[in-house]
């Protein structure tokens, strides 16, 4: 074989292991292709399943907004009842709809960040279901149960599909697909700092409340501040660490303080008396408002330092509030603010300083005389002495409820005509004059030993005349009858409910000269006597009646019975420390 020969053979050669290579290379792409289009159709497949059971999962998530998401059921004595408020009732449907409209939006433009607005419509299922609560009571043949409905549980399993949907999506999209574990890991920081949100988020959504009991403590700093705090931690994220640690210390508080208040009587009315509450609200919103915007503040420095950005800027302007001493005293200042106020302002009023008022103010009662303008007629002007109680003072300014009331009776001792004064005033202030019965009486001037009125008829006429105690200094001396009295009727026992005790209240002896009166009281199997007086006024019979007082736990009862209907009695009884009052209703046995 020539030279030529064999250079043909080569070039044949060389041909078909071009043509075996370009045979291989087709086939590559064939499969390529192939293995693209089924890429491409298992895509295509995902999207529209995802679609379908994202668009399903935000119309349920919608509907939840108007369906019962707190209910009350009772049953007892044959009867039952109901009743249920819906999402939008609560005010946690506005929050919910919005929520699914833009999850709704989101799937529709393909938007990645779908988990967002269906994280907070769990998130905002949790708030009403912890701030709501459930609670059932049995007592006797009645029982009844409180609390959160089908509403808020259905928001958040919807939000949970949606959420899960997301993640589905977002492992099916590009061409280097992972799966659903090697996903979280990537995005570790991000789901973990998602979580620690969704914890810190509720009790902002719902309320910092003063525990109830241990058990309760427990769960909310668990919750609201253990798994925040921990996943923080874990982060290696100090400053938000220090911000939640407030948190705890805030709950830490109301819970001691909880405890003190249900155990140590004497301990809500030498600080905070019935305002502590209030003391708590006012508090605990301005503690939410500045620990969050903290919160925010440190959550947004330690992501841009994770992600690489340069935070020292940032930090040495605000790095004054970031210390954890000094964000700790920072997050305290309304807290104790408001404690201070409350400790230190008047807000109770004792039985010591009621009774100095009423001694101090007393210059106007007694028993006045007047005539009328023809000088034919002779009047008494008859000024009850002037009570005083406290509850508790809400303006934190030593006021409390003063009255003064007035009868006024003609020359044969009839009632013609009667006012009163209830109105607050400060506890050491004095009654000023001129005073002004809706009636139409006033008392203009007093000077000692007169005293000078203005009336109004309902005629239009008006009466401007003086008063006397002593009435031999009036043209027409006139006595007035005493008012004929019969007590011997209201002797006898007592009994009714007083507090969550029973109380047998006995009038033994009343002496109709002294108008003194004697008698016991049991409560719980304790009896103590009682002393005191009875006065008749306008057909009711007012009683005052002292326990020893040589007891902490004695006091004062004070009742009416009236002329008429003597098989009764209604009154109020306060201790003579102040802080223990209750009202009571007995009736005669």
């Amino acid at each position: 074989m020539d030279e030529r020969e064999k250079l043909e053979l080569e070039r044949q050669l060389i041909e078909i292991e071009r043509q075996k290579l370009e045979l291989e290379r087709n086939k590559l792409e064939f499969e390529k292709s192939k293995n693209e289009a089924t890429q491409n159709s298992n895509s295509i497949a995902n999207k529209t399943s995802y679609n379908i059971t994202g668009i399903i999962s935000s119309a349920v998530l919608l509907i939840s907004a108007f369906l019962p998401w707190v209910e009350s059921k009772g049953r007892g004595f044959g009867a039952s009842f109901s009743a249920s408020a819906n999402g939008m009732q609560t005010g946690y449907g506005g929050l919910v709809i919005i929520c699914a409209l833009a999850c709704i939006t989101l799937i529709v433009i393909r938007n990645k960040f779908l988990f967002i607005p269906g994280a907070l419509g769990a998130l905002i299922g949790i708030a009403a279901i912890t701030g709501m609560g459930s609670t059932s009571v049995s007592v006797g043949g009645v029982s009844g149960r409180f609390g959160f409905a089908i509403g808020p549980i259905i928001s958040i399993v919807s939000s949970i599909i949606i959420v899960l949907s997301s993640l589905i999506k977002l492992n099916s999209n590009g061409t280097n697909s992972q799966d659903l574990g090697s996903l979280m890991k990537k995005y570790k920081f991000e789901l973990l700092l998602l979580v620690a949100t969704i914890f810190i988020l509720i009790p902002m959504l719902s309320e910092i409340r003063v525990p109830s009991d241990f058990f309760n403590y427990l769960i909310k700093l668990i919750f609201f501040v253990g798994v925040p705090a921990a996943i923080f931690r874990y982060l290696k994220m100090p400053l938000s660490f220090n911000v939640i640690l407030a948190i705890g210390s805030y709950i830490t508080i109301l819970f001691i303080f909880g405890i003190l208040i249900r155990n140590v009587d004497s301990f809500q009315y030498k600080t905070f008396g019935s305002n502590f509450h209030d003391s708590i609200d006012e508090g605990t919103y301005w503690f939410k408002l500045l620990v969050y915007s903290l919160l925010l503040l440190t959550v947004f420095i330690e992501v841009r330092k994770e992600k690489g950005y340069n935070t020292d800027s940032i930090y040495t302007k605000v790095k004054f509030v970031l210390k954890p001493y000094m964000s700790q005293f920072f997050l305290f200042i309304p807290m104790i603010g408001f404690f201070t106020f409350y400790t230190f302002t008047k807000h109770y009023i004792t039985s010591e300083e009621i009774d100095k008022f009423e001694k101090e103010n007393s210059y106007l009662t007694g028993d006045w005389y007047y005539t009328d303008e023809s000088k034919s007629q002779l009047y008494k002007l008859q000024i009850n002495d002037v009570s005083a109680h406290s509850n508790f003072d809400m303006s934190h300014e030593g006021m409390m409820n003063g009255s003064l009331s007035y009868v006024i009776y003609d020359n044969e001792n009839m009632d013609l005509g009667s006012g009163v004064i209830d109105t607050n005033i400060y506890y050491n202030a004095k009654i000023e004059l001129p005073i002004s019965f809706k009636s139409g009486l006033s008392i203009t001037e007093f000077d000692g030993n007169q005293l000078k009125i203005s009336i109004k008829y309902s005629n239009g006429t008006v009466l401007k005349t003086t008063c006397y105690k002593d009435q031999s200094k009036l043209k027409i001396p006139v006595v007035v009858k005493k008012e004929e009295q019969n007590m011997a009727t209201l002797v006898g026992t007592y009994s009714g409910v007083f507090g969550d005790h029973e109380i047998i209240l006995e009038i033994d002896n009343i002496n109709e000269e002294s108008l003194e009166v004697s008698g016991i009281n049991t409560v719980s199997g304790k009896t103590r006597p009682l002393e005191g007086t009875v006065e008749l006024i306008e057909n009711i019979y007012y009683f005052v009646l002292n326990e020893p007082g040589n007891t902490k736990f004695d006091g004062v009862f004070e009742f009416k019975i009236n002329k008429n209907s003597d098989t009764s009695l209604y009154g109020s009884w306060r201790s003579n420390e102040g802080g223990l009052e209750r009202d009571y209703f007995l009736t005669k046995q």
